[in-house]
This record gives structure tokens, sequence and C-alpha cells, in this order.
């Protein structure tokens, strides 16, 4: 299965995971590594945020998931987290079923606690451009 969508409460939740996607967890170490997790707002009339999960190679960012939702909470994100997850194939990053060793992240606190609910063995981690941008 390529997507799922579901509700939790009021808001929607729909994930992704493209035949892509799931031949970079096979096959792309990196994606044991390290997955960078951006989201972008605003980019619908209704306020819907896209995260996007990616890894890094020598080609650049490669897609592992996609995920689309109505709201950031930290209850809506762990219902959301949970249905990609569940998208991802047996042997997701590459064979490293728990989650990738470390997520780099914005400065989202909800988003930080949803993803250490879901992928409690992965270290949470804020990237570059972020604490530069709160300096």
């Amino acid at each position: 299965m390529t997507g799922k969508m579901a509700r939790v409460g009021d808001n929607l939740c729909i994930a992704l995971c493209t035949k892509l996607m799931k031949r970079v967890h096979q096959n792309v170490r990196q994606s044991s590594e390290m997955v960078f997790v951006d989201a972008s707002g605003g980019v619908d009339r209704h306020g819907c945020r896209v995260f996007l999960f990616m890894t890094h190679s020598a080609a650049g960012g490669l897609p592992l998931g996609l995920l689309i939702t109505s709201s950031e909470s930290e209850k809506v994100l762990i219902g959301e987290f949970r249905l990609l997850r569940d998208l991802f194939p047996n042997n997701a990053f590459f064979g490293r079923q728990e989650g990738p060793e470390i997520f780099m992240t914005d400065d989202a606190e909800a988003e930080h606690k949803a993803l250490h609910n879901v992928f409690q063995d992965s270290t949470l981690l804020l990237c570059s451009f972020h604490i530069l941008q709160a300096m």
C-alpha cells in the first residue's frame, strides 16, 4: 500500500510512502543513520502542513515518506507518524526497524514529542539552520 488516510478527532491525516520511497528505505544505508523532517505550511487554503521525511545521499536528499495534516498538535502528529510508520516496508531504515539513529528537525516542541513517542530509540537533533535562526 502506498497511502493511508485517517482522522484524529476533526483533523485529517494523510500518509504516503511510494514505491520509490520504499526502495530508498531498503537500499540506502543513510536512511538508518539520519532522517531530516521538514514541515512546510500554508500550502493550501485550509492551512494544511506537509511533513517530508528525507535522508541524505551523494545525489542530494532522497524521500522516505510524506505526511499531510490539518493540525500540528502533538496528539495528531503521533497518529500521523504512526500512520506513516505502518506504511514503511518491513526492512525500513535499511533494516533498522525502530527508526533511524538520528532525526534532524526544526524547533517545534509538538513535533519533537510526537517523534520521540513513535520512534523512541532515535536521537532528536535540531538542524543548524534553526539553531542559528534562534540565535
